[in-house]
């Protein structure tokens, strides 16, 4: 799966979920905290994998944190809406 096409479904299920329970509802409050969570760990495993000498490895982690992040700031978009 492509990193755009990742987004878009990470962020439809989020409009399915403000649609469906309001943006202020613990359904998206939740998957908030969790795409923060996951956003945190790939961060940390990058940092791991960069001070063990596997930079590819730290690469792949940051770009996972770097898609993460893109969601995130397309269910702040959703929610204002």
């Amino acid at each position: 799966m492509q990193q755009d096409e990742l987004i878009r479904t990470l962020v439809r299920e989020l409009d399915e979920l403000v649609q469906k329970h309001g943006a202020g509802s613990a359904y998206v409050l939740g998957y908030l905290k969790n795409v923060n969570d996951s956003i945190a760990h790939a961060n940390g495993l990058a940092t791991d994998a960069k001070a063990s000498g596997l930079p590819e490895l730290a690469r792949y982690y940051a770009a996972q944190a770097e898609i993460l992040e893109e969601v995130k700031q397309g269910m702040h978009l959703q929610m204002r809406e």
